[in-house]
């Protein structure tokens, strides 16, 4: 559950543009994407990266996601994969295309079903609820938050 907590705090500074700005997190995510042997690693630091870039450099966010869905895929990394998708949600979100937002994070949610993966599930349902709270429907936007929170 703490993780859970720590998960929503991050979501929220991420979404609020509070992070931005942080070079040294960037320097240091682009030197795991770019010197660690773990791929694991590599794709979980592109997928961050990407939140990073999201506000100030949507082109080369969209390419990191891309990129870490690629290598996920290769690796059979479903984590990675969804991470990934969760940020293109965002990225998405952040650009004015709810549509594919909510598209992406709905596929998210389906993939952290299948693997079990709670924390994911809540993000998907995050993302899914920030849309639709941005959409100014409501009672979709809580309901969705409802159930993030119950996770």
């Amino acid at each position: 559950m703490r993780s859970l907590h720590l998960f929503l705090l991050f979501a929220f500074l991420s979404f609020s543009g509070l992070a931005y700005g942080n070079n040294s997190l960037i320097d240091s995510l682009i030197n795991i994407i770019e010197k660690s042997p773990d791929q694991q690693k590599k794709i979980d630091a592109m997928s961050r990266l990407a939140v990073e870039y999201s506000s100030s450099n949507a082109k080369q966010a969209y390419e990191y996601c891309t990129e870490a869905i690629r290598l996920s895929k290769e690796i059979n990394y479903s984590r990675g994969e969804i991470l990934a998708m969760n940020s293109l949600a965002l990225i998405d979100l952040r650009q004015g295309d709810y549509t594919q937002s909510l598209t992406r994070s709905k596929n998210a949610m389906e993939l952290a079903t299948k693997i079990n993966d709670n924390s994911l599930v809540a993000a998907s349902y995050l993302n899914i609820a920030d849309v639709y709270s941005i959409l100014k429907d409501y009672d979709k936007a809580i309901n969705n938050y409802n159930k993030a929170y119950e996770l």
